[in-house]
């Protein structure tokens, strides 16, 4: 049987699989391998918990977006790329992982590559200007999984064209 959300190098092996498990295995050693894949399977959950959580602090929320500037995720993106590396707030120039547009158009769920990034973005962004809306940088609270609209940071991903130019941002 499958266990859903255990990756398939740790599902439990078939009997099969494994040779004949009742042909070739002692009971001890039988209870020795139903206890070791036990311990990876716990480890792959505990493992995910961990990766879902640095995710969790990873993401911040944008919200008071401009209305009707039809933004998008590969422009905020730029933006917010151009803004943490000019503020010295991130050493790389590429320091977002992902951005997913909100179901009302002036929210944006951004995922930053490393937490610390997230932090200062939270303390150092909220209330910085675009296209004249002040931007409220909050942790996020979403829970939901990206939606297709997400622009992460492949180059095989087509983004929609961004508008000529981006004003510059300014701090609080």
């Amino acid at each position: 049987p499958v266990i859903p959300g255990i990756p398939p190098a740790m599902q439990p092996a078939a009997p099969a699989a494994m040779g004949g498990l009742a042909a070739g295995m002692s009971p001890a050693h039988l209870a020795i391998s139903l206890q070791q894949q036990q311990a990876a399977i716990q480890q792959a959950a505990v493992q995910k918990q961990v990766l879902e959580q640095q995710r969790k602090a990873r993401r911040v929320q944008i919200s008071n977006l401009p209305a009707d500037s039809q933004l998008t995720g590969a422009v905020l993106k730029d933006f917010f790329n151009t803004l943490m590396k000019s503020a010295s707030l991130a050493d790389d120039d590429d320091c977002i992982a992902e951005v997913t547009l909100g179901p009302e158009s002036n929210s944006a769920y951004i995922e930053f590559k490393h937490v610390d990034e997230a932090a200062k973005a939270l303390t150092n962004l909220d209330g910085v200007q675009l296209l004249g809306s002040a931007l409220r940088v909050t942790r996020s609270t979403e829970t939901v999984l990206p939606s297709p609209r997400s622009t992460p940071t492949s180059p095989s991903v087509a983004s929609q064209p961004a508008p000529a130019a981006l004003p510059a941002a300014a701090a609080p």
